[in-house]
Order: structure tokens, then C-alpha cells, then sequence
């Protein structure tokens, strides 16, 4: 039964008093795009092994250590700005195949060989390049035991599988979750898609259980603002109004003084509040059940 029309009318004051969100942002470095053959020509390392060896050695000559050739890599990766088209393309495999250089020439250094494989699938997920970005994620986790790289690789394999198989999804976040050396600020990344993949399967209870817990918990302040993003939505989607702008109004009044802050913190914070979808979505619902004339 939906409530008397003057609490969504306080829903509506509520949301005035927020800034407009920004318009959703575009291009989710997560998101599929092309097709496993795709992924192999732009990877620039799923190609003949002999050739790519030979890439690497002509790219990225051995340096004394381990260290020195992931700054060596990281460079190249600095390489990549300002640029578009063909060339960000060539840029991107070659810190792709730079990072690469890093797990060839000292594959005993694990914590830096398993940090080299997950920056190479960040660049290859960033391209398109799905195949690669999961072979260079999966070799982040095996190679991470022992390091923060372990538990974000097990984040990025689930938010790659996440739109195809939440289930999977959610294998992966548990994975991150229960690794024992995820720093608490990762740890608080997984719970938050762990809990989508929830949603995603059906569970918004849980869900939300789940995100109440972030918003209440979460290192970083932004991580409660997106627990908080994603509590309203989910109530939107339950079609409980008066919920989410609570859910919003409990943001406001907990984040209120961080957001006042004049610091690079406080402008971050901020950020994320006019980033929020949930501001949007609620308008947008809440006009569309005033217009219908059913409210008591």
C-alpha cells in the first residue's frame, strides 16, 4: 500500500536541500567491450610467445632490480596521458608488455610481479582487452599471497564477471573478503560489491544488511557515501520512497561535517555526493507516483 502523498512530498523537500548529482559517467573501465578475438589483437601480449619475448626485451630492457623495473613500467604507463585513438592503443600495450617485463625478468619477487600483473590488468581491462585483463588478474592472485594485491585482484575478477554470472561474482568479492591480508579500505570495496551481487541476485534484504554495515563502518568516507547511493536505490527499487530518502537524509546528516571540510579530503567527499545516482532516480520515481493521482 503506498503512504500518504504528503511524506513524498517531504521526500521532495529532502531532496532539494542536496546538490543536483552529476550526470552518470560514462565508459566503466569494468565494462565488456568487444569480443574475446578483440581482446587478443588490442592485448598486446596474447600473441605468438616468441615475438612478445622479443617486444619486451626491444621495450624494456633489464634494470638492476625488481623495483627499478616497475618504476621503469609504472613510467611507461605515465606514457598514456594526453593521448587517444591509435595512439593511446599503441601506448597501453606498450606498458601492457612493460608490466609484462617486471613478472619475465624477476618472477621471484612476488609482491612486486604480482602488483606488475594486476597494473597490466587494469590497462588491458581499460582497453577493451577482457581475455587479457582476466589472465593478468588471475596471475595478480596467484602470484599475491601475502599482499593487497591478492584480495583487489579477486575484487577485479568478480566486477568483470559481475553483468554475466553475479553468482561467479560473488565467489570472487568472498574470495577478497576472506583473505586475511586485504587491507580494511579493500576489504570495504568487496563488502560493497558483494552486496550488489546480492541485489543483483535477488537478495536486497541481505543487501542492504550488508551496506548498512559499510555506510555505518567503511574507512573511507566516499565507500559510505556509495553504501549509502546503493541502500537508496535498492528501497527505490522496492518501491519504498519514504526508505530511500531516509536512507539519503541518514547520508546527509552523518557526512555532513566531512563534507564541510575546505581539504582535498573534503572536495573528494563532496564529489562523490553529487555523484550519487540514487538523487536522480529518487526524483524521478517520487514525481512519477504524485503524477499518477493514486496516493491516499
Amino acid at each position: 500500500m503506498r503512504r500518504p502523498r504528503h511524506l513524498l512530498v517531504g521526500a521532495l523537500v529532502l531532496l532539494a536541500a542536496w546538490p543536483s548529482p552529476r550526470t552518470e559517467r560514462r565508459g566503466a573501465p569494468w565494462s565488456r567491450v568487444g569480443s574475446a578475438r578483440a581482446d587478443a589483437a588490442s592485448s598486446g601480449l596474447e600473441t605468438d610467445g616468441t615475438a612478445t619475448e622479443r617486444l619486451v626485451r626491444d621495450e624494456a630492457p633489464r634494470l638492476a632490480s625488481a623495483a627499478h623495473q616497475l618504476r621503469f613500467a609504472k613510467d611507461r604507463k605515465l606514457d598514456l596521458r594526453g593521448l587517444a585513438g591509435s595512439a593511446l592503443a599503441a601506448a597501453r600495450r606498450r606498458a601492457v608488455r612493460a608490466y609484462g617485463a617486471v613478472i619475465e625478468y624477476f618472477p621471484g619477487d612476488r609482491a612486486i610481479s604480482a602488483e606488475a600483473a594486476f597494473r597490466a590488468g587494469e590497462l588491458s581491462r581499460a582497453g577493451g582487452a577482457r581475455a587479457a585483463a582476466t589472465a593478468s588478474f588471475q596471475d595478480a592472485w596467484a602470484r599475491g599471497a601475502g599482499t593487497p594485491f591478492r584480495g583487489r585482484a579477486a575484487i577485479a575478477l568478480g566486477r568483470l564477471v559481475r553483468e554475466d554470472d553475479p553468482a561467479a561474482a560473488l565467489g570472487h568479492f568472498e574470495q577478497a573478503l576472506l583473505d586475511l591480508d586485504t587491507p580494511r579500505g579493500v576489504r570495504d570495496e568487496a563488502m560493497l560489491w558483494y552486496a550488489r551481487s546480492q541485489g543483483d541476485l535477488g537478495r536486497g534484504a541481505d543487501a542492504r544488511r550488508l551496506l548498512e554495515r559499510v555506510a555505518r563502518t567503511a574507512l573511507d568516507p566516499v565507500d559510505r557515501v556509495r553504501a549509502f547511493d546503493r541502500i537508496a536505490e535498492s528501497w527505490i527499487e522496492a518501491g519504498d520512497l519514504e526508505a530511500a530518502a531516509g536512507a539519503l537524509h541518514h547520508c546527509r546528516r552523518e557526512l555532513s561535517d566531512l563534507m564541510r571540510e575546505q581539504s582535498k579530503s573534503g572536495a573528494r567527499l563532496r564529489d562523490a555526493v553529487e555523484g550519487m545516482r540514487s538523487f536522480a532516480r529518487l526524483r524521478a520515481a517520487v514525481k512519477a507516483r504524485w503524477g499518477t493521482g493514486s496516493d491516499g
